[in-house]
């Protein structure tokens, strides 16, 4: 679990999630084995209590999912830049029923417990190598995408803070029953950095799970400081407390400089709230939900133009920022059920038992469950930290549930279908990260060859929507060039998996089949896929840019008005004032939009 939160590979196609994917499904599949060599009686996970059966419903929700996903491969297999389709989250299931297992004895939670605070020392140490601009690996990283903030080995700043909130409450554990006071000394460094890199991360939803972990655990923190007061110093505590006022400083920096620089923190809550506005649309719509991972094939047809008033004109709503939100949408009320049911149940177990709870194990769990939960309101997860919460989880039943006298057949079958969905889950991985080397070495290639890597790449792994698109525009490029038969085919080729992929629910398919009938000379086809597009891009950006195009290569300048000036009417009331920062901004980023409101007067 240490090397899930730590790997990255340095290559724009792969990054910082497909690695961990790999890792993560490999750690699932041995585990499974595991379960099923040893024959851990897995069925008492879900049958020996209430939480365990909520984990069942949701378990059963998820993959029954995929029976009413609008685009049931792509829910399956997922979708970049997250990887989180069913077969990932069947590796997180695994993980979950391993850590159950094995945490049920002293030894066994201990490890769990080592790995999760070795996984926080490293991250946290590394994240604040950045704070210092001391990162060896600095070059390596666009590290202005982030506009100063930090992240650590977890490739976002939002996913650094989750990540630390789900393994802080362990490091405090050890500060709280740690008898020595060097060792406390040690652990108390610890946990300061760890809030040092979280205000670095300059996360605001990290800092509202931070104030959850504080108030779970202002006892201890009471109890430390009466301690401090009684056997150390004056001397000594004015120095700490000088050190402590200094490091929450230096991260406060942080925070105050992200946001001088523009109204940052209005931007995106006004974005979120487009996006749960226009998800509400979507629940209402279908109550079951639309699938895991077919958001961004979905989301265009209910959010509206408002969203570039606060984000990127080329942005694809692939996640809500609500973690109760995205269940809704994704796999509908009864997902929505098992999982806050699961949550909820655990959470209460856990605080019935706190008398029992000498250790503090329960404690720490429920402290690292509900300040993850509680950042989840504003954001999403990542490899990494989906990893590690259902690590937790899996304490969580371990602690609860009632262990079985009898071995079970369900157990030997539970087992033996968790190796099956693991081992799936290695492959698609393992392809998916072959295909992304081909990719990238690609972007290198000129030319044939260029398009000869891309077709190795999609060979390799072909329910990659963001690489299908890829490939088939830079096929459509080069026929538009040269009308080779060969391409051609190519392309035929590379759309149809595209329409499988997507259940026929992408717009972006429907624009690149518009685009390559435009090529090929079919211009009534190419007209009919541009209308059917529309119905599944309504008021989107890239539809009004890409027919813009389109209409060009049709030669039909009445059609090219007519989407030149939808593209303006789209554009964000601020961009006409040629004085603000929006303007400013969206030049920059978008050359295109010089040119094509350059004779326009607002």
């Amino acid at each position: 679990m240490v090397a899930i939160s730590l790997v990255v590979v340095p290559i724009s196609t792969i990054g910082f999630e497909l690695p961990k994917f790999v890792l993560a499904a490999a750690f699932a599949f041995c585990g499974s084995l595991y379960l099923l060599l040893r024959r851990e009686k897995t069925a008492d996970i879900f049958l020996g209590s209430t939480s365990g059966k909520f984990f069942l419903l949701f378990v059963v929700t998820l993959v029954a999912s995929i029976l009413w996903s609008v685009a049931p491969i792509m829910s399956f297999v997922g979708a970049a830049p997250r990887y989180q389709g069913v077969a990932f989250q069947a590796s997180l299931i695994a993980i979950a029923m391993l850590i159950a297992s094995v945490a049920r004895t002293h030894k066994g939670l201990r490890a769990v417990e080592d790995s999760f605070v070795i996984s926080n020392i490293l991250i946290v140490a590394y994240g604040v190598l950045q704070m210092m601009q001391m990162d060896p690996f600095q070059s390596l990283w666009k590290s202005e995408a982030f506009l100063g903030r930090i992240f650590s080995t977890l490739g976002h700043p939002n996913s650094l803070s989750q990540f630390i909130l789900l393994t802080l409450p362990f490091v405090l554990r050890r500060l709280c029953v740690t008898q020595k006071r060097t060792h406390a000394l040690v652990w108390a460094a610890i946990t300061l950095l760890n809030v040092i890199v979280i205000l670095g991360s300059v996360s605001r939803s990290g800092l509202i799970g931070l104030g959850f972990i504080v108030l779970i655990y202002i006892p201890e923190i009471l109890k430390l400081c009466k301690s401090c007061i009684k056997f150390v110093s004056k001397i000594s505590l004015g120095i700490f407390a000088l050190i402590l006022a200094l490091s929450l400083a230096v991260g406060s920096v942080f925070f105050v400089e992200r946001f001088s620089r523009a109204p940052i923190a209005s931007r995106s809550t006004s974005a979120r709230s487009v996006m749960w506005s226009g998800a509400m649309k979507m629940v209402a719509a279908r109550p079951l939900g639309y699938g895991v991972e077919t958001l961004s094939i979905v989301s265009p047809q209910f959010i509206g133009k408002e969203i570039y008033e606060f984000e990127s004109l080329t942005t694809v709503v692939d996640r809500l920022h609500n973690k109760p939100l995205d269940l809704l949408v994704s796999v509908g009320l009864l997902g929505f059920i098992g999982y806050y049911g699961l949550l909820l149940s655990l959470l209460y177990a856990f605080w019935k038992k706190r008398a029992d709870d000498i250790a503090g194990f329960g404690k720490s769990s429920a402290a690292a469950l509900a300040s993850y939960s509680v950042a989840l309101l504003f954001g999403f997860a990542s490899i990494a930290t989906a990893v590690f919460f259902w690590a937790v989880v899996g304490l969580g039943l371990s602690a609860i549930g009632r262990e079985g006298t009898r071995r079970s057949a369900y157990s030997t079958a539970c087992n033996t279908v968790l190796v099956i969905a693991t081992c799936v889950s290695v492959v698609i991985a393992v392809q998916w990260t072959k295909a992304q080397l081909f990719h990238a070495a690609a972007e290198k290639m000129q030319g044939q060859e260029r398009l000869a890597y891309g077709q190795e790449g999609i060979m390799a792994f072909q329910f990659d929507r963001q690489a299908l698109m890829n490939v088939t525009e830079k096929h459509i490029i080069a026929f538009s060039g040269q009308k080779s038969e060969e391409i051609g085919s190519s392309i035929e080729s590379l759309l149809a998996m595209h329409k499988r992929l997507s259940g026929e629910h992408d717009g972006v398919q429907l624009l690149l089949q518009s685009w390559f009938y435009a090529e090929n000379g079919q211009d009534k086809q190419a007209r009919q896929k541009l209308l059917e597009a529309k119905e599944l891009l309504p008021e989107n950006i890239t539809y009004h840019r890409t027919a813009l195009f389109i209409a060009g290569v049709l030669k039909d300048e009445q059609l090219q008005d007519h989407h030149s000036q939808s593209l303006q009417d789209m554009l964000p009331a601020l961009f006409w004032d040629r004085k603000s920062e929006t303007r400013r901004i969206l030049l920059k980023q978008h050359p295109w939009l010089l040119e094509l409101t350059s004779e326009t007067v607002r």
